[in-house]
C-alpha cells in the first residue's frame, strides 16, 4: 500500500488503496487514519493519500473501506523512514 515501502527522510509516500475489492458490489468511500490514532482524519478521501515524514520513525496508516451496502472494512500499512543522511 506505501509507496516507497521505506527510505531516508524526507520521505513523500504515497498510500493506495487501489487494490481494495468487494465481492458482492462496489467499494463507494475510503476513509483514512494517517496516524495511527484510531481516528480517521480523512473522510472520504478517495483511493489514495500522500504524507510527507520528515522524521525517521515507522508510520503506520489505515484505510476504512465502506461498500454499496454500507459494509466496511479495514486494512493497515507501514512505511519505515530512516533519519536524514548525516543528521
Amino acid at each position: 500500500m506505501p509507496t516507497p515501502a521505506s527510505g531516508n527522510a524526507p520521505l513523500l509516500v504515497s498510500w493506495d488503496a487501489s487494490g481494495s475489492t468487494d465481492s458482492d458490489g462496489t467499494i463507494v468511500q475510503y476513509d483514512w487514519d494517517m496516524d495511527n490514532d484510531s481516528v480517521f482524519e480523512i473522510i472520504d478521501g478517495g483511493v489514495s493519500q500522500n504524507a510527507n515524514y520528515i522524521g525517521g520513525g515507522t508510520y503506520t496508516v489505515t484505510v476504512r473501506v465502506t461498500d454499496d451496502d454500507g459494509a466496511t472494512d479495514e486494512a493497515s500499512a507501514v512505511c519505515d523512514v530512516n533519519d536524514p543522511p548525516g543528521g
